[in-house]
């Protein structure tokens, strides 16, 4: 497995990845099992602007893992995807910690995520790595992790 960052290479392999996601994942990613918030994340992300992400590559090169960020003044919002294969295996706690990495290097001063209440798998991530709850708003929970000061 590889963690990289999206690159021009990946646009086609990043559309069948966001096409093929199910509704419960989109529910999870965009709060909404909607197929046109994933769209909307693939023009911003093929656009390759302020919005930034990361992905995890099998040995294949097979795209299995997203994590997305866009930034927010000298804030970063985060948000993280797995294919349903390959969860429980630590991949979305290595996209998270590697995307603390990357965007403490670049002088952001915080992550943020945005988590349903029910986002089990998403809230253990946040836990392991720190981020600290600072507000909930019908059933979704804002998680703060501090990266500079």
């Amino acid at each position: 497995m590889t963690i990289r960052s999206l690159d021009a290479r990946d646009a086609e392999p990043l559309a069948s990845f966001l096409a093929a996601l199910r509704p419960r994942d989109l529910l999870d990613r965009f709060h909404a099992p909607s197929r046109a918030a994933a769209e909307w994340l693939l023009g911003e992300l093929t656009a390759f602007g302020d919005h930034g992400a990361l992905v995890s590559v099998d040995d294949v090169g097979a795209l299995v893992g997203l994590l997305d960020y866009a930034p927010c003044g000298e804030d970063a919002e985060l948000g993280i995807v797995v294919v349903a294969a390959r969860r429980r295996l630590g991949l979305g706690t290595a996209l998270t910690a590697a995307s603390l990495t990357l965007l403490a290097a670049r002088g952001v001063r915080a992550a943020r995520a945005f988590v349903r209440r029910d986002n089990r798998p998403a809230l253990r991530i946040l836990s392991r790595l720190r981020f600290a709850r600072t507000g909930a708003d019908e059933g979704v929970l804002t998680y703060v992790r501090r990266l500079a000061e």
